[in-house]
């Protein structure tokens, strides 16, 4: 588990990276770190897959890679579905920044960006912004 820390989550965060081990043992795992007090969450390529497929409720965050045009969009609506928080990197621009946040972002981070925003945050900031896209 990678482990950080995040204003916005109000805790530590610990993003499980595996490589195929039994679902049974990453569910384990998982509900230990939430007995710890930390957030869990998963890449999003990894919420198709048990146990963190939404089936139990394990995620409170997932992560998404944002600088990939093709299939962003269909990777915020899956992990919308699986957690409550989907956290987004590699903003390069605030006119992407401000499409993620329209289609579900909940905190986004890039070099786009001065710093990582927090919903609230990247809801003041967009309000703000003028342009084509706009929330």
């Amino acid at each position: 588990a990678g482990f950080g820390t995040d204003d916005s989550m109000r805790g530590v965060l610990a993003e499980i990276v595996a490589r195929d081990p039994h679902p049974g043992v990453l569910e384990a795992f998982a509900r230990r770190l939430h007995a710890l007090g930390a957030r869990v969450g998963v890449a999003g390529a990894r919420t198709s897959s048990p146990p963190f497929d939404g089936e139990n409720g394990l995620l409170d965050f997932v992560t998404l890679d944002g600088s990939h045009d093709g299939r962003t969009l269909a990777e915020l609506a899956l992990a919308s579905v699986v957690a409550p928080v989907v956290i987004v990197s590699g903003v390069n621009d605030r006119e992407r920044g401000r499409w993620l946040a329209r289609h579900g972002a909940s905190a986004l981070s890039g070099e786009g960006l001065a710093a990582p925003m927090g919903l609230p945050e990247l809801v003041r900031w967009a309000s703000e912004q003028r342009g084509s896209v706009g929330l």
